[in-house]
């Protein structure tokens, strides 16, 4: 069973997506770079941002990109943040948009078979949207193509996981 497309207009980027696929290899290395591809694919975006309170605000340039971490209940998350030039070690984390976390339900080593499930566990909403919901679809969508790359068999549950290249307001370049 491959990747079926949802509709666009029902599709949730907030929505849980599970996967049920074949690991051919080490079972956390394949999820472990599977998970960074993704995350490293998605591309950086520049913001410039308000900082300080009364007359001390400025204005202060930011690349928005995804930041890889773990949490206690998670082996494998990533955020989108807000980064500065000389920001100390760990400094952005805290400037998140969105954060995702992947997590491994089960794994038979008799097949091979692991179940893995991700979550969008924090989100930041304006205006009535989830904030950078764009590279979160294009998160999600390449985490979808990469499972499919290592198992074209890959079983999957859950809304939005397909991309459409007019949800990204500028040319991709790879």
């Amino acid at each position: 069973m491959t990747a079926a497309v949802t509709d666009a207009e029902t599709a949730s980027v907030l929505s849980p997506l599970n996967f049920e696929l074949t690991i051919h290899g080490d079972a956390e290395s394949v999820i472990d770079t599977v998970w960074k591809t993704a995350a490293w694919s998605v591309p950086f975006s520049q913001a410039n941002l308000t900082v300080g309170s009364g007359k001390k605000q400025q204005l202060v340039a930011q690349t928005r990109r995804l930041l890889i971490g773990n949490s206690k209940t998670h082996s494998h998350l990533v955020r989108l943040c807000d980064t500065r030039t000389n920001d100390p070690q760990g400094g952005s984390f805290n400037r998140w948009r969105w954060q995702a976390e992947l997590l491994q339900e089960a794994f038979d080593p008799a097949t091979n078979r692991v179940s893995l499930r991700l979550e969008v566990s924090r989100f930041r909403v304006s205006g009535g949207c989830v904030q950078q919901a764009t590279e979160l679809a294009l998160f999600r969508h390449l985490l979808v193509a990469a499972l499919l790359n290592h198992d074209p068999d890959l079983a999957i549950s859950g809304d939005q996981t397909h991309w459409d290249e007019s949800w990204w307001p500028v040319e991709l370049t790879w």
